[in-house]
């Protein structure tokens, strides 16, 4: 048969019944060079039940669009690749006609109406086909031996023998290493690996069976790290087969758990000849509702409104989504809230093992590790962790200067667990007092070397920008820096080297009010105050906030330190400064410094003698106060009633060893007594706390001292020398309030001084 003689093939509509397909129907020859002769017939899938049906799919590889070869159906023409070519010679026998189905030939192409109802059906015409044919391509660079190594590895795999190896090496004795791992062998697996049908979308629908060959390609030792990219798509392929024999035989309403972002994720940048395959190839394997509007197969849709729709319908309403024809990759305008950074990211399995340093305490620690599904893009450290605003899923990103690009948009993160620990989901969704940040992504289709895509990505975002209408607020898709000050705060948590690596890549690195304020308030603070410091110098945003937060710390004196030696009096000590170190248990050291750095300048308010007095180590502080300021000190009777409370338990040991204290506090300042300032009315005493606006009531310390007195006599008894000299510290100040005080109060010490005193007598003090 000649082309030049015969009319080129004219397809027939298909019935109306929506379970049609056709049937290849390839004729023997007794002659390889033959022209290939062939016919169509129509066939009707069954609407339910299982098992299989004669006829064999095949899976190969376009290659091109380009179409020079023909092959010959009822005497008519019809061109086809190269590449199909070569496989139907292949697959035709001498004697006996074979049954195929073949996408290329089985349906019209031309026919955007029909490959819209065919394709939904291509997961059921492999899955109930007798086989399904893999056409790698003709033999070239060792694959045959490549080939039959992965069959002897998967053999070696199934009898187990990796038991055997491991007594050998804990004998000491050498491992001989098996055929499939040498490194020629290797070598051929790796370029068998790389050919493009291991890329192609297809894969997804067709890859049911195939159990011998991913177990042999688990059993070789492949340096995947040595080939970028690899390893995602064999994995892929792994995820595909080693699930494939788990499930039932094929029915056609089975689909797997994965959602439709969940499937993107994993095989977005295989190969289809057309670009809305990347779509409709998944199709047969989602859980998603498959008469949902935007996953119905329409070939007369333009490939950029079908991937509009997708991401819309993957994303939540209030995204903005930016595409373009003949481009597969999309600018997505989002508001998000930054969970965290990847830390540590390696493969696993079934996906990736990540940990993460995260944003905000409580749902996550950078020592705990979490799974992710299997995604075409590899995580690293250093991609982020966030949640778009109406999401369920958090995604994951990789910031660049100006843009970041979508990793994985359903990054379904499952807690690892250890020891019985489990973490709710909601710890991770929970994103209260966290601010959105406006998100400028790139969602890309492709198959690209990462640097070429970056670029390819800048370009797509200016062409973006250039889109946007004259004097239209720009902030958003120009302004990354919310983005940065975010991985910032979060960095500077972490160690100081770490903070280092990343002002090194990002020298314009935002470092804010809120990054330095964590960094003071980071246990392993000192040193990247230290960096931050060095790096920025009197430029680092150092507010009243940054110096609270270090006040606040345990071991912030070391960064006190820092703060005043880089910034002498124009570092920001204000009120809410000094109440912090008051109330930090370990301040007492800050509150010297600041003491020695500001002197009476230092704004020591009532509300900080409030809180020195309910601090342990309050009355050492306040000591120092009385002794710099004293009637200018401003103690209310407030605080002294604060004084005369236990602290740090309910025990009269507890009581007795502030009273004592105190006793040494007010013995030591007896000049200062009489003219202490009485700020406002409030009584003590044993039964309770009743307030009073009478300038004679208001001052309890006769009633303190007395109280401390008491308490200190019932605990003499069992230990007369360890309160003795309290008690005589506390008579010295009552006989000098006595003296001082307002006239009720004298008659209130004369009635109960003698009482303690004789008690006191009695117990041999």
């Amino acid at each position: 048969m000649d082309i030049h003689t015969t009319a080129r093939y004219t397809y027939q509509p298909l019935p109306t019944n929506p379970s049609t397909i056709r049937v290849l129907r390839l004729l023997p020859s007794e002659h390889n060079d033959a022209p290939i002769e062939c016919q169509l017939h129509n066939y009707v899938l069954p609407d339910s039940g299982t098992g299989r049906h004669p006829y064999e799919a095949l899976s190969y590889v376009w290659a091109s669009g380009i179409k020079p070869r023909s092959i010959f159906i009822n005497g008519t023409h019809l061109p086809v690749t190269e590449n199909l070519h070569a496989v139907m010679s292949r697959l035709r026998d001498h004697g006996l006609p074979r049954i195929l189905w073949i996408d290329a030939i089985c349906i019209n192409q031309e026919d955007d109406k029909e490959k819209s109802h065919q394709v939904p059906l291509m997961g059921t015409i492999y899955g109930q086909a007798s086989c399904v044919l893999v056409w790698l391509g003709e033999e070239q660079d060792r694959s045959s031996e490549a080939m039959e190594c992965i069959r002897l590895a998967s053999q070696d795999e199934r009898k187990n023998v990796h038991h055997e190896q491991a007594l050998r090496k804990l004998r000491g004795m050498d491992l001989e290493v098996s055929m499939w791992n040498e490194k020629h062998i290797l070598d051929a697996a790796v370029a068998l690996l790389r050919r493009s049908w291991f890329r192609r979308m297809w894969l997804t629908t067709c890859c049911l069976t195939g159990y011998t060959f991913a177990l042999g390609l688990r059993k070789m030792e492949i340096p995947y790290k040595d080939h970028p990219g690899l390893w995602g798509l064999v994995r892929s392929l792994f995820d595909l087969i080693m699930g494939a024999i788990f499930r039932p035989e094929y029915q056609a309403s089975s689909r797997s758990g994965s959602t439709i972002s969940e499937l993107i994720d994993m095989y977005h940048t295989h190969e289809a000849t057309w670009s809305h395959d990347k779509l409709y190839a998944l199709l047969g394997m989602c859980s998603d509702d498959p008469n949902t509007a935007a996953l119905k197969p329409n070939y007369e849709l333009p490939w950029e409104k079908v991937f509009e729709q997708v991401i819309r319908y993957t994303l939540p309403e209030n995204t903005s989504v930016t595409t373009w024809p003949q481009t597969e990759a999309a600018v997505i305008q989002a508001k998000a809230h930054i969970l965290g950074i990847v830390g540590t990211a390696r493969s696993a399995a079934a996906g990736s093992i990540l940990a993460f340093l995260p944003n905000k305490t409580g749902w996550t620690s950078e020592n705990e590790e979490w799974t992710v599904p299997a995604s075409a893009k590899s995580i690293c450290k250093g991609d982020i962790l966030c949640l778009v605003q109406g999401a369920s899923e958090p995604c994951i990103i990789r910031p660049h200067r100006n843009h970041s690009t979508v990793i994985m948009v359903s990054a379904r993160i499952r807690f690892v667990s250890t020891h019985l620990r489990v973490k709710a989901l909601d710890s991770v969704r929970d994103v209260k007092g966290m601010y959105p940040r406006d998100l400028l992504l790139v969602w890309d289709w492709t198959t690209r070397d990462t640097d070429v895509q970056e670029e390819e990505e800048v370009a797509l975002i200016e062409r973006f920008r250039g889109m946007q209408p004259c004097g239209a607020d720009d902030s958003k898709t120009r302004d990354p820096s919310p983005i940065w000050e975010d991985i910032a705060a979060i960095t500077a948590t972490t160690h100081w080297k770490r903070m280092q690596a990343l002002m090194d890549e990002r020298n314009d690195l935002p470092i804010t009010e809120e990054v330095v304020k964590t960094a003071a308030a980071n246990s392993l603070g000192v040193d990247m105050m230290k960096l931050l410091l060095k790096e920025r110098g009197k430029k680092l945003p150092v507010t009243d906030k940054v110096v609270k937060a270090a006040a606040e710390r345990p071991r912030g004196l070391d960064i006190m330190h820092l703060l005043i030696q880089e910034f002498g009096n124009e570092l920001p000590i204000t009120d809410r400064v000094v109440e912090a170190a008051a109330g930090n248990s370990s301040g007492l050291g800050i509150m010297r410094l600041l003491l020695k750095q500001r002197g009476d300048k230092l704004p020591v308010t009532e509300e900080v003698v409030r809180i020195l007095a309910r601090e342990t180590s309050g009355v050492d502080m306040l000591a120092v106060l009385l002794e710099q300021r004293g009637r200018r000190l401003p103690i209310s009777n407030e605080a002294f009633a604060i004084l005369s409370e236990p602290v740090d338990g309910n025990s009269l040991e507890d009581r007795a060893r502030r009273a004592s204290r105190l006793g040494t506090l007010l013995s030591g300042a007896r000049e200062h007594l009489p003219s202490i300032k009485i700020l406002h009315g409030r009584q003590s005493s044993d039964k309770g706390v009743r307030q009073s606006n009478s300038p004679t009531a208001s001052f309890p310390c006769c009633w303190f001292l007395l109280s401390s007195v008491r308490t200190l006599v019932i605990l003499a008894r069992p230990a007369q020398s360890l309160y003795r000299s309290s008690i005589n510290r506390l008579k010295a100040s009552l006989e000098l309030v006595l003296r001082s005080s307002p006239t009720p109060y004298q008659e209130n010490v004369a009635l109960g001084l003698p009482m303690i005193w004789d008690c006191a007598v009695e117990t041999g003090i």
